[in-house]
């Protein structure tokens, strides 16, 4: 069954397009691996604040994304854009007396998600009007 994102019209939370919102993150999800693999309407009933969203957002949303995408934060942040991912400088040292693809791992960008409390509505609105 595919998501049906316009029973989400009639949804009581009204800060932000819940049907546009899946609709863009469905988009991505289709071109970056398939069609079945988007996400459902169902995540998004009930919703009636910013709070439920940042729930559903942290409990069920990303963590699908990160089982998808094998925690690939390049990937995850083409689904949901900057606002909820941010790069973090890479500290990690590694012992000199073992080469093992040392530039790789110097170079390698560390990714992290913003915290929850960061989030409000231009958040998620940034997911589709960026």
């Amino acid at each position: 069954m595919q998501p049906s994102p316009e029973v989400l019209l009639d949804s009581e939370y009204q800060d932000v397009d819940l049907k546009q919102l899946l609709e863009s993150i469905n988009q991505r999800i289709e071109v970056l691996i398939d069609k079945d693999h988007q996400i459902g309407h169902s995540y998004f009933i009930g919703i009636e604040n910013l709070d439920d969203l940042k729930l559903v957002f942290k409990d069920k949303i990303i963590p699908l994304l990160e089982e998808y995408f094998y925690g690939d934060f390049g990937k995850i942040g083409l689904v949901l854009g900057g606002n909820f991912i941010f790069q973090e400088e890479n500290t990690a040292k590694f012992p000199k007396n073992f080469a093992y693809e040392n530039d790789f791992l110097e170079d390698k960008k560390v990714f992290r998600f913003t915290s929850l409390e960061s989030w409000n509505e231009s958040t998620f609105i940034s997911v589709y009007e960026d």
